[in-house]
């Protein structure tokens, strides 16, 4: 099976990527490869090609480097805070808080305390767990 983690490289041309599931358990959990601290992600629902929602975990100190994503995306943070950053803003999402990325919109987050967020991704991304 071709690594959908490499296609995304290169379409993006160097951008980083999103990191690199170092565990998948195949229930719909990953765990992944992280610089610091750790992250895991469940699968909570898909309707086909259509939409997926995922449930997520980012210990303190944790970041994502920057990448993009060719789907809609919306995070919605249910405990904890993430900082966001985009090469037009930075800002702090805390528990309640909610954001919207149109695909392609290169962004990194960074998590000062732990955070449990929802993703919800139109289409489904392929690098999410299934």
């Amino acid at each position: 099976m071709e690594n959908n983690l490499g296609k995304l490289r290169e379409l993006t041309n160097g951008l980083s990527t999103f990191p690199d599931a170092i565990e998948n358990s195949g229930n719909g959990y990953k765990e992944y490869k992280m610089d610091k601290g750790v992250c895991f992600a469940w699968y909570i629902h898909r309707s086909g090609n259509d939409i997926a929602i995922h449930r997520w975990f980012n210990s303190e100190g944790s970041a994502f480097p920057e990448h993009r994503h060719k789907e809609k995306e919306w995070i919605i943070i249910y405990k904890g805070t993430m900082k966001l950053t985009t090469n037009t803003e930075t800002k702090t999402l805390n528990t309640g808080d909610f954001i919207y990325f149109q695909p392609d919109v290169p962004h990194r987050a960074e998590f000062p305390t732990e955070c449990r967020y929802i993703t919800i991704m139109i289409p489904p991304a392929s690098e999410f767990p299934n």
